[in-house]
């Protein structure tokens, strides 16, 4: 009964530490939405072409509603669209002259220098292409295309997780803006640790906080469920002075003496060994893909997944 109490004010504890934080970012989150639907004269909102299309199916109306949400927030606080473009077919023609058309014959980009990144897909033969315009060129290094493809969007797109690709692409998308923004760009001499609260500025391009966890937040999530949880423990340990150590188990054995009635071997575990066959990635096109320049200006990374 003691260790039962024990584990069961442990669980509440952390049960308590563990949602405060969520409810918190669920507020936060309901805060940015009403940012987002409040606000205007950005370039994207002016155009027929959302920041985020799939025109292959390959996202939930639910998924498709939160990458749009996300894209926007993003374009409106660096400055700089970003967008996913999901297509059927190129036609036969290379994905670079596809992303380059899009992105002339749409007037795609933000501000006089038409600012703007877009991850296109073409799903018959598989195609990829990462282009950026404009400032994106700053943020968007070689050695970044890299690094966001390969080891952030690439492996997902291979297993068919777009929705988990496109939301990778979007959050190291911001933090490449940021450090950008900041004067440090994302490249072999400057690689930026990865951080969920990166507080990276640049101008008027600093990270909002309204909705944040701050310090005074943060001592109400972690501090006050635990002093909570350390009064309940207190109490509890006060109402079990009465147990005693035990020298022996008699009080368990029946008055009749223990008596064996059945015996069998169970088979409870099993040794299983796995080695992961690595896929073939040398053909052409594959990998890290081509880089290129395209008619429209912009700097682009292609391949196949």
């Amino acid at each position: 009964m003691k260790n039962k109490r024990f584990y069961v004010c442990l669980i509440l504890s952390l049960a308590i530490v563990l949602t405060a934080p969520a409810i918190l970012a669920a507020s936060s989150a309901v805060a940015t939405a009403g940012t987002v639907a409040d606000a205007g004269n950005v370039s994207a909102a002016d155009q027929d072409v959302g920041l985020v299309v799939d025109e292959a199916g390959v996202l939930t109306n639910n998924e498709l509603a939160t990458l749009s949400a996300e894209a926007m927030r993003i374009t409106e606080e660096y400055e700089c669209e970003t967008r996913v473009m999901v297509i059927g077919s190129t036609s036969g023609r290379r994905m670079i002259n596809v992303a380059s058309s899009l992105f002339t014959d749409n007037g795609f980009g933000y501000g006089r220098s038409d600012d703007c990144v877009m991850l296109l897909l073409s799903m018959e033969d598989r195609d990829y292409d990462l282009g950026a315009w404009g400032y994106a060129q700053t943020a968007f290094t070689e050695y970044g295309k890299d690094i966001i493809l390969n080891q952030y969007i690439l492996p997902r797109l291979r297993n068919d997780e777009y929705y988990e690709a496109f939301s990778a692409f979007l959050d190291r998308s911001e933090e490449y803006l940021q450090v950008a923004r900041a004067g440090e760009p994302f490249d072999s001499r400057n690689p930026a640790e990865r951080s969920g609260n990166s507080s990276a500025s640049g101008g008027n391009y600093s990270s909002s906080n309204n909705g944040g966890i701050t310090p005074a937040k943060l001592a109400v999530i972690v501090f006050f469920p635990l002093l909570i949880a350390a009064l309940v423990c207190l109490y509890w340990r006060s109402k079990m002075k009465t147990a005693k150590i035990a020298r022996t188990a008699d009080r368990y054995i029946p008055d009749g003496g223990f008596a064996l009635t059945r015996q069998e071997d169970l088979y409870l575990y099993r040794t299983q060994t796995r080695t992961k066959i690595e896929r073939n990635n040398t053909s052409s096109g594959g990998g890290g893909g081509m880089s290129s320049t395209s008619s429209s200006g912009g700097s682009h990374r292609s391949g196949k997944f």
